[in-house]
């Protein structure tokens, strides 16, 4: 029961990435200021709602699942996500930690004038064999399409709850699941919320449909609408 905890968790999560139009997640952006930018700021804290607790707690195995199919770059971060073919996050890979005013540039931001990558700025941090995967990587097109986030793990990049499950099970290493309780604790608390249940593209009054907001979310929700 805690890993589909855990996979309802991700594909909320996911649904907040990729759907940054919807009301539910602007309201929540707003409200736990997490900033107007396609990747939003996730600080968690222990007076937040659970659901966004939640989503906070599921932004890393996020992180980890997704890769970035880049176009202008300026969607994807350099450092922490999934960009640059089969390497993994760049930030896993560093030769020293990367300065905190650098960790959360974009891509695009790499790029100097004449088009080509800033080796200069990337050479105290990147080994050589990186270095030589990047020179070969074409630069974002800031001309082109939006860069496109793909869940890794099906085949149309779309995260569904089966994969978000399976992938939780398989690759995930055990962690504290305490936060994960969230989706089955406080009842009384709580009520069902039509915004979360479409996100995660449940039926309403189902017992899987109990995706739950706080009531002091609910009320956030209608006083902001």
């Amino acid at each position: 029961m805690r890993q589909v905890n855990e996979a309802y968790l991700l594909k909320l999560a996911w649904k907040f990435l990729t759907n940054p139009d919807l009301l539910w997640v602007r309201l929540l952006k707003a409200k736990y200021g997490a900033g107007d930018s396609f990747l939003p700021k996730m600080v968690s804290s222990s007076r937040c709602s659970h659901v966004w607790q939640g989503i906070c707690k599921a932004w890393p195995a996020l992180q980890k699942g997704t890769s970035w199919l880049l176009g202008t770059g300026t969607n994807a971060r350099f450092w922490t996500d999934n960009w640059l073919g089969g390497t993994g996050n760049l930030q896993s890979l560093a030769l020293q930690n990367i300065p905190a005013d650098h960790l959360h540039r974009d891509v695009a931001s790499y790029v100097v004038t004449n088009g080509v990558w800033d080796m200069v700025s990337l050479r105290p941090f990147i080994s050589s064999a990186i270095l030589d995967i990047l020179a070969l990587s074409p630069t974002p097109n800031l001309g082109g399409d939006e860069d496109v986030v793909l869940w890794e793990h099906t085949s149309s990049g779309e995260c569904t709850m089966k994969s978000a499950y399976q992938f939780i099970r398989n690759e995930l290493e055990p962690v504290n699941h305490e936060p994960w309780k969230l989706l089955w604790r406080w009842r009384h608390n709580i009520m069902a919320d039509h915004d979360a249940q479409d996100a995660l593209g449940l039926q309403p009054f189902t017992p899987q449909g109990v995706l739950l907001f706080k009531r002091s979310d609910m009320e956030y929700l209608k006083a902001t609408e």
